[in-house]
């Protein structure tokens, strides 16, 4: 009887997945009175486009997908790590996206994932869900892309973003070269790109990127061929062009010259290329002033970004390169790997108009010469050193011409001597007056409290992370240590965030119970203590004092990576006032803990 019963579920479920796209709303909204185990079972059934209609009535019902989407997006990415999604729009997005990505290039297309599914449907959704494209070599372009009026290319053309450049250093086909500068065409020239992001090979991608005021300077003409002096680069997508091209629409749509790009935001990837280091970085750097829109650029490179690039940037940024107006006008920069931290003052004072620096030094080793200056513009800057034990004399300098500046992030920086980190920390106090968010990772602050409730005391901090700081490690008293930093903070009636992970508190953490009794707590939005070793007995007094003066705005609390009981009655008792992260406790992580923290 059991397996008659099974047979007629899969036949059910069968006739379901044939007639699905014929099914109108009504019809899908009565799946919804199925019990929820055999509705669970038929939604690992249905493929992609058919959970992609499905799930707006699901939501309706307030119904969740996550866990559908989840096992499909387990499928379909093939990164080492995985992203974290907060709810099942954002990663039915991002399974659709990985998806068309295949799609493109034909690559990886799993039988499981791909099975029964309707092409057309499937477009019609990537239509709506994709923001972001990545183009590949091995890219073929599916004509279902330019059926019909408007065709989905024009609708993608008006909805992405944001797009990727991937080419291996390799002749590439006549047809994925078609297919490749086809879409640059319809993406950089009409369509709404805003950031753009070029990677591997990408030399071959200049004709398409800059104005023809720029070819000059290269031989592109060897590559593509004499440019016609009408109509510049459509002519060259014209001569890829033959009489049996099946995208006609696709190519001569455009019959102006090249009003020029959109992009606001440029990422160059440099790598190993062919058993030695490419140069197209320092290439490319020369035709940054053709992009009029950009105010970002993030340069990444698998080796240290040498001294010679670095000069020809900051040329670009004087306008010494070019005729005219070359100069560049950048706002935010990021910078990975930096040849040498002692480089960086030097770079700031050059680039005057820089609001946020972001930059990951090497550890080359140089003879540093004193540099300063008045009146920068920086307000953001985020530098990550390479864990060598140095002298801060590079940063100093730097903090010091920056007096405008309001968010400073420094990690991996071993000093050489506990003075270093004093005066570090006396520099910002003296210099830096309007910081609002200061972060501080892997960076040895025991015994230097005083320091650190003097900087509070100065600045009007909003956000304040001393991460893995090693803060009581030295300290004779370490609860007295704890309370006169807690004692400090709690008189900020700005701070919104606080995050001390990775500090060892553990026993002294109720401590931080004084946030809830000051002018702190009414703006405190979250306070994170993740790895600090906190057990049960050590958690509930901080718990009480919460539950006793709880903050005017809903808190979050980060307890994860802590050995306490995810059913301890203190949780239970904070849950209606707070918002609380807590993980399941994994032994391993005890001894990590403690490592980490000698």
């Amino acid at each position: 009887m059991d397996e008659e019963i099974t047979t007629l579920k899969d036949l059910c479920f069968q006739t379901i997945k044939l007639h699905f796209d014929q099914s109108s709303v009504a019809d899908m909204e009565e799946l919804l009175t199925l019990p929820a185990g055999l509705l669970k079972e038929l939604l690992t059934q249905l493929n992609v486009c058919q959970l992609h209609k499905l799930d707006p009535v699901f939501e309706r019902k307030g119904v969740s997908l996550l866990s559908t989407w989840e096992r499909l997006y387990c499928k379909v990415q093939t990164r080492l790590k995985q992203r974290t999604f907060h709810n099942s729009r954002e990663l039915k997005a991002e399974v659709i996206s990985l998806m068309f990505e295949q799609f493109l290039a034909r690559d990886r297309l799993d039988r499981d994932i791909w099975t029964q599914v309707n092409i057309p449907s499937f477009v019609t959704a990537a239509v709506e869900s994709v923001k972001h494209m990545t183009l590949t070599s091995c890219l073929n372009l599916h004509p279902d892309l330019t059926r019909g009026k408007p065709s989905p290319l024009s609708r993608l053309e008006k909805t992405v973003e944001s797009l990727t450049l991937r080419c291996a250093n390799t002749t590439l086909s006549p047809m994925a070269e078609k297919s490749l500068f086809v879409l640059l065409h319809r993406f950089l020239e009409h369509g709404a790109v805003k950031h753009l992001t070029l990677a591997s090979g990408f030399l071959k991608y200049v004709p398409w990127l800059v104005p023809k005021s720029f070819e000059h300077k290269y031989h592109l003409n060897d590559l593509f061929g004499k440019p016609s002096t009408k109509d510049g680069p459509v002519a060259k997508f014209r001569r890829l062009n033959n009489s049996r091209d099946p995208w006609p629409d696709a190519i001569n749509c455009c019959k102006k010259a090249w009003p020029g790009l959109k992009i606001q935001s440029l990422e160059l990837h440099e790598g190993f290329v062919r058993g030695k280091w490419g140069c197209e970085m320092e290439e490319l750097i020369r035709f940054l002033p053709s992009f009029k829109n950009l105010t970002a650029l993030t340069l990444r490179s698998e080796s240290p970004i040498r001294f010679h690039v670095l000069e020809e940037l900051k040329d670009v940024f004087r306008g010494a390169r070019g005729e005219g107006d070359c100069r560049l006008r950048l706002c935010r920069l990021s910078i990975s790997v930096m040849e040498s931290p002692w480089l960086l003052p030097k770079f700031v004072k050059a680039c005057k108009q820089l609001r946020e620096l972001d930059v990951e030094t090497g550890s080359k080793a140089m003879v540093y010469h004193r540099v300063t200056g008045k009146g920068k513009a920086l307000e953001r800057l985020s530098i990550c050193m390479d864990r060598q034990k140095i002298k801060p004399d590079f940063l100093l300098d730097t903090l010091r011409m920056c007096p405008r500046l309001v968010s400073l992030h420094v990690s991996c920086m071993y000093l050489s001597y506990l003075r270093s980190q004093k005066e570090l920390l006396n520099t910002l106090a003296e210099s830096n007056v309007a910081l609002t968010h200061l972060s501080l990772m892997d960076l040895k602050l025991s015994d230097c409290t005083a320091e650190l409730v003097n900087l509070i005391n100065v600045c009007k901090l909003e956000e304040v992370t001393i991460e893995d700081c090693r803060l009581l490690e030295t300290s004779t008293n370490k609860s007295e240590t704890l309370h006169q930093l807690a004692a400090a903070l709690t008189k900020l009636p700005s701070l919104r965030k606080l995050c001390l992970a990775r500090n060892r508190l553990s026993t002294d953490v109720n401590q931080l119970s004084q946030l809830f009794s000051g002018p702190a707590s009414a703006s405190l939005e979250s306070i994170d203590i993740r790895a600090n070793y906190i057990l049960d007995s050590n958690f509930e007094p901080f718990a009480e004092a919460l539950i006793s003066r709880p903050t005017p705005r809903r808190l979050t609390l980060d307890l994860r990576e802590n050995p306490i009981s995810e059913d301890l009655p203190a949780l239970v008792r904070l849950r209606p006032f707070c918002h609380i992260l807590i993980g399941k406790w994994r032994p391993g992580l005890a001894m990590a803990d403690y490592v980490a923290n000698m």
